[in-house]
């Protein structure tokens, strides 16, 4: 994901096209223009980065970029050029006006936030514009479709004790909330089948035809 502050009016883009990570700064900058503080998360899950997406969207300040399908090790193939960090302060005393990315290496979420504040305060003293940058350090391969007429689905069980029980479901995917409303569905047709058979069968309709049992006067 990525984000920097708006030019004007917020503007929020989901990308759902697959990215190779080591290219992904010629679709974040590719007039090499920006500085881009590049974080790389190990740890990096589906929860952690819906959370950030939230944290982000909500910010009318700021605009981003949301590419969920991103693959490969992240390095720069591209004529960007970029330099690893392993500290705030070795940023600082390594700082070039040449640079347009710098990554970081946060172990967990507390780092990343540190690092995060102190970066928005060095953009904010900076004549450059600043971009920022969240993608895992080893990201998933895509898995390869059984079938050429479906595509391809991301499925992923959330991490015990992220979801509240109270107010979210955690059971498996095979079982919803929309099963239950397919089984009440099912039960209120079934029981209306059943109520209404009962009631017509007592309904007598008279005979319009005539029985090959009827007896018949003939006169003559």
């Amino acid at each position: 994901m990525y984000w920097e502050k708006s030019q004007g009016e917020s503007n929020h883009v989901f990308d759902d096209s697959t990215y190779n990570v080591k290219n992904i700064m010629t679709r974040t900058d590719s007039g090499k223009e920006k500085l881009t503080f590049a974080y790389l998360m190990n740890d990096l899950d589906f929860q952690k980065m819906q959370n950030l997406k939230s944290k982000v969207t909500a910010e009318d300040s700021l605009s981003s970029l949301f590419m969920p399908f991103v693959t490969g090790n992240f390095k720069l193939a591209s004529q960007h050029v970029g330099t690893r960090a392993s500290s705030w302060a070795d940023f600082l005393d390594n700082q070039d006006a040449s640079t347009n990315v710098v990554v970081f290496e946060p172990k967990n979420e507390q780092e990343f936030n540190q690092l995060y504040k102190k970066s928005e305060a060095y953009a904010d003293n900076s004549e450059r514009q600043v971009g920022y940058l969240v993608t895992a350090a080893k990201p998933r391969d895509l898995p390869l479709p059984q079938s050429p007429f479906q595509g391809v689905r991301f499925q992923e069980y959330p991490g015990t004790g992220i979801v509240n029980a109270t107010t979210q479901y955690a059971g498996p995917q095979s079982v919803t909330p929309f099963t239950f409303q397919a089984l009440i569905v099912v039960a209120l047709v079934f029981f209306g089948t059943c109520i209404g058979n009962t009631c017509l069968s007592e309904i007598q309709v008279p005979i319009t035809y005539l029985h090959k049992e009827l007896p018949i006067r003939k006169e003559y």
